[in-house]
């Protein structure tokens, strides 16, 4: 509970009040109750008495409580009175060097929750022959995703930034010779990470969640692409080393001589284990310049990753579902669920293959290639059954499953629709899937179908949201006609799938014929499509063979709301782990780079489910500012022995959040805003150290109190680093 004052505007007067504010949880979320305790008048008459009274007023009931202040000075005096500092040490020089220690606030999840240390420990016992401490730097490499993420030199490189030396009697090579061990035993250590989530988290396997995301190598060359230049020099230093002159290698390049020779070569290299996995394909970001490789992630309800597979970047996505599936039902004993999945995935042969494994599915379906009879059923909204976010636990808004347009596109809908955007229509109908696949073992087509269920959605929020892009895209298409914009290449989805082009022939530069499609009007009907259909959705749906019961209505809408998580996931993994671009090459560092990255996503999920048991709630990025900025200073003036102060670094103070402004209190600047939270709660790392049984880091301390406040075993030495010892003993004599 706080007191704040408030400045309130009605009717054209500023009014204040002292107003009492009270945390409270309503249905699980926290609210703020508020209470005026006084109310004190027009602003303008208390501004005329006294030009302070507002800063008199804000200082008399915004200042921590008496009691507060106590409290804190009692906790720094306690601290302080454990340090033997004599009068001969302040003489001293000291130095000072600060050091983070938000590595360990995720060991204990480690150590103790997952029990990868151990693992790890008998896994390079019992199966590996390396023998540095592979646990020691892949908690560490995994730890430095979610704290600060690096690369694995500038990981190496900054280890002495951290409490404990993290990477003691370690080398530079060790680190990548983890990646190849991470890579090697990567399904033996997440069977064990998925046991101890059932044990301690109730996994549930009954609905998974499937996706496929793209990361890029900033290299001018995919695999492929270097593979020939080695061939191509291969051969070029065979004839030159036989004889041949440059001049006559250039014209042996052209001739079928080289290309047989080549031919024989590069299919004798891969054979040889050669892999292709940097590959230039369809890019999610766009980067069509640069090779990619394939991340296929399944994670469960709770949103936490489950398994992953890499394939190449040239890989179809449809072929990525039935290869994981697969390893995920022989890894995890998988005998019934349902693939919860997006559209991309949605092909007649990947649902007959979840089928053939006797798994359900809940797949999106587009609703622009219906037919007209099933698309005059979906308009039909006198059929549908309502159902408000409550039914679901879901906003109207969050079950999409087309694009996911920008949310902050301003709508103004002026027309009165009884369809309200705080609900959820929808709609099941028996639906058959039907079209050709390709027999693997003739290569004949085979007409096939699918008969499952169809659910229709329509919301009016969703209806807003479509219409706007609409409204964006024909802008931009029509810019695009008046500047008569060559449309090459021409897409099928986006602005540009709305603009009608007319191919014509061109002389390029180099003198070739060339063709140009420009813009040349816009497609109508098209528009009048997207138009009919803006609020519609659809998806299909069919339980696994050996459940009885269907699923309810309830769990098939919110299923879908579940895979935004995954999409999370990939989006945590690019901007907050820094997956790409990667620094390393070969396949078994690929993987293993991306195995660190989940195990950092897994542990970092598991800490909010944690933290959320204790009663609060903190995002990814206030995790990782916190884990980032939870540093302490360690003072010597010999590196022998010395003393610990906290160190704060508060780089969220302009927050969207904190610069919004308070219609109570108009004139409140973010610093206040941020140090009335600073007052009424704790710190986010007194959050997360709380949620993993560590305790805080208060005022002056000796190692002791730091050893025993975050469960590490050492002194001052220990803690500081031999490194750093040296520097300090160094500079101090200095």
């Amino acid at each position: 509970m706080s007191t704040i004052v408030a400045v309130k505007k009605t009717k054209g007067v500023q009014y204040v009040s002292i107003v009492e504010v009270t945390s409270i949880k309503v249905n699980g979320v926290k609210k703020q109750k508020q209470k005026t305790i006084k109310s004190l008048g027009p602003l303008d008459k208390l501004l005329e008495k006294d030009p302070d009274a507002l800063t008199k007023l804000r200082k008399e009931y915004q200042t921590p409580t008496l009691k507060y202040r106590e409290q804190r000075a009692d906790l720094v005096e306690k601290h302080i009175k454990g340090i033997d500092i004599t009068q001969a040490d302040l003489q001293r020089k000291t130095v000072s060097i600060s050091l983070n220690y938000g590595l360990w606030a995720l060991k204990p999840l480690w150590d103790n929750v997952l029990t990868l240390k151990r693992h790890i420990y008998y896994i390079q016992n019992s199966k590996s022959s390396v023998q540095f401490d592979v646990n020691a730097v892949l908690s560490y490499l995994t730890f430095l995703k979610v704290v600060d993420p690096k690369s694995q030199f500038k990981a190496f490189n900054h280890q002495t930034k951290f409490l404990c030396s993290p990477l003691k009697d370690i080398g530079l090579h060790d680190l990548y010779r983890a990646l190849g061990f991470a890579h090697k035993f990567k399904d033996e250590i997440f069977i064990h990470i998925h046991n101890r989530i059932c044990d301690n988290f109730n996994r549930s396997m009954t609905m998974v969640f499937y996706d496929c995301t793209n990361c890029y190598f900033e290299s001018p060359y995919d695999d492929k692409q270097l593979l020939e230049r080695k061939v191509i020099n291969y051969i070029k230093a065979q004839k030159l080393n036989d004889g041949m002159s440059l001049k006559e290698f250039e014209e042996y390049i052209n001739s079928h001589e080289f290309s047989d020779a080549f031919t024989t070569k590069f299919n004798e290299a891969i054979d040889d284990g050669e892999q292709l996995v940097r590959m230039h394909g369809l890019s999610k970001e766009h980067r069509f310049d640069l090779p990619l490789i394939s991340v296929a992630l399944v994670i469960d309800d709770k949103g936490i990753p489950i398994d992953f597979e890499i394939f190449a970047g040239n890989t179809s996505e449809y072929k990525t579902l039935p290869v994981l599936i697969e390893q995920m039902k022989s890894k995890y004993d998988i005998k019934t669920a349902v693939v919860v999945a997006d559209r991309g995935l949605n092909s007649l042969g990947n649902l007959l293959n979840l089928l053939d494994h006797k798994l359900g599915f809940i797949v999106a379906q587009k609703v622009t290639a219906l037919s007209s009879e099933l698309e005059s059923q979906m308009l039909d909204l006198e059929s549908y059954t309502k159902t408000s976010a409550q039914d679901t636990n879901i906003q109207a808004s969050d079950v999409s499953f087309i694009d996911i347009f920008d949310e902050n596109l301003d709508y103004i809908d002026k027309e009165i629709n009884t369809y309200g955007a705080n609900n959820l229509y929808y709609r099941k109908l028996p639906y058959v899937k039907s079209g050709y696949i390709t027999d693997p073992s003739t290569g004949k087509k085979l007409k096939e179908k699918v008969e499952c269920q169809i659910v229709f959605t329509f919301s009016e929020s969703r209806k807003k949201r479509d219409i706007a892009q609409l409204e964006s895209d024909i802008i931009k298409a029509r810019k695009a006609v008046e500047d008569q914009k060559d449309m090459a290449p021409v897409c099928s989805s986006g602005w540009r799938s709305i603009v009608q082009v007319k191919v014509t022939d061109a002389d390029s530069a180099q003198g070739k014929k060339e063709s140009l499609y420009i813009a040349k009007g816009l497609k109508e009907e098209l528009i009048k499509k997207r138009r009919r259909l803006a609020g519609f959705s659809a998806m299909v749906y069919k339980k696994p063979e050996d459940i009885k019961e269907e699923l309810n209505d309830a769990d098939i809408l919110s299923s879908y709301k579940k895979l935004v998580r995954i999409e999370d996931c990939f989006r945590v993994m690019k901007s907050n782990f820094s997956i790409r671009p990667m620094f390393v090459r070969n396949k078994e560092h690929i993987s293993g780079h991306i195995t660190i990255c989940v195990m950092a996503l897994i542990l970092l999920r598991i800490l909010q489910i944690k933290i959320e048991e204790s009663g609060n709630k903190l995002s990814v990025d206030e995790i990782s500012s916190a884990l980032r900025n939870a540093n302490i200073v360690a003072h010597s003036s010999n590196g022998i022995d010395g003393y610990f102060t906290n160190a704060q670094c508060h780089d969220n103070i302009y927050s969207i959040e904190n610069t919004k402004i308070d219609p109570l209190d108009p004139m409140l600047t973010p610093i206040d805003r941020y140090i009335n939270k600073l007052k009424n709660g704790q710190s986010h790392i007194d959050i997360i150290l709380k949620s993993v049984n560590l305790a805080s880091l208060i005022g002056a301390m000796n190692a002791k109190d730091v050893a025993r406040s975050l469960k590490v075993f050492g002194g001052y030495e220990q803690l500081v680093g031999a490194d750093n010892c040296k520097i300090q003993s160094y500079m101090a004599q200095a």
